[in-house]
């Protein structure tokens, strides 16, 4: 798969995450912000971000498993 269908895919499949999973995660991997402070910017506690967040890339790991096995 060429870098960019896969950068695509990827993208389509954090756009396909519920708002509650994909906001944290974005934060955190591309904003590279603190449990603590997406916490503050959610209104939620750092635990509660860290929960989401570890939603969030277990649904990315099944909706992506055939591209993360070609890698």
């Amino acid at each position: 798969m060429q870098a960019t269908e896969r950068s695509e895919t990827i993208r389509r499949a954090v756009a396909a995450l519920p708002e509650e999973l994909r906001q944290p995660l974005i934060l955190a991997e591309y904003e590279e912000r603190s449990h603590a402070e997406i916490g503050a910017v959610l209104g939620c506690s750092a635990k509660a971000v860290e929960t989401r967040i570890y939603r969030a890339r277990q649904q990315l790991r099944v909706s992506l498993g055939s591209l993360l096995e070609t890698v």
